[in-house]
């Protein structure tokens, strides 16, 4: 058996790992959203997904606030006050307001969760590293296919704890990728801080259909510069990427 020799993580890459775990516990929740819409009753929804976070995460879901299902050619799902928790401690995560709309039977229809808006606002992490602090494997995760055509976010909190206590905060006013008619390209925004350091993020992506297609390269265009004034340049990226899926 092969086995990789220790090595001292890029700090860029805890950051990125941090999201990565907020996104993929997002992504989660919205599948088995997905599949419990179309099974239960309007009065059962709210529970079934509370049973699914700890039955399929191992984790609390609270849904505190507000909370309603419409179904018609899309479904339509709005929660206040939700707060999802691991029950070892390795995240808490919450979201004052959610709203997001799917394309009816998808998910059981092509295996693909097609989100057509996705829109948070207020949204708190705090991931804790738990466990020897091996480094992280990506493939110790699996997600299903997700495409999401909008995505709206506002004020966004996460602070991450790596297993020697070194403490990293993101702290975003907005996140917003928009691709409506599946034409291209996706407009992509962000803006916040890191680690205190004000940060701006603009570029665009190639459409969803370039991204599910395996056999064209992917278009991407971005531009990283500082947010303090000087709008300074740190990193721009113009290519293709080829074989994304």
């Amino acid at each position: 058996m092969f086995e990789s020799t220790k090595k001292t993580r890029p700090k860029g890459s805890r950051t990125l790992r941090a999201l990565f775990m907020v996104f993929a516990s997002g992504l989660n929740l919205l599948l088995l959203a997905g599949v419990g819409l179309y099974l239960l009753n309007d009065d059962d929804y709210r529970e079934i997904l509370i049973w699914s976070a700890d039955y399929f995460l191992d984790g609390r879901l609270d849904i505190d606030g507000a909370f309603s299902v419409r179904i018609g050619h899309e479904v339509e799902l709005t929660a206040e006050g939700v707060r999802l928790k691991a029950y070892d401690g390795s995240y808490d995560l919450s979201v004052a307001r959610l709203n997001v709309e799917q394309r009816f039977g998808s998910y059981l229809t092509t295996g693909t969760l097609w989100v057509n808006h996705l829109n948070m606002e207020d949204v708190r992490g705090d991931i804790r590293e738990t466990g020897n602090g091996e480094d992280f494997d990506w493939q110790d995760f699996s997600l299903p296919f997700v495409v999401i055509e909008e995505i709206q976010l506002r004020n966004l909190s996460l602070a991450y704890t790596e297993f020697d206590q070194q403490r990293h905060t993101v702290e975003l006013s907005h996140i917003s990728l928009d691709e409506t008619d599946n034409r291209g390209p996706v407009l992509v925004s962000v803006a916040g801080e890191i680690n205190d350091r004000p940060l701006r993020l603009e570029g665009t992506l190639g459409s969803l259909k370039q991204l599910r297609s395996g056999n064209q390269t992917y278009p991407v265009d971005f531009l990283l510069s500082n947010d303090d004034g000087s709008n300074s340049k740190i990193i721009e990226l113009n290519g293709t990427v080829g074989h994304t899926l």
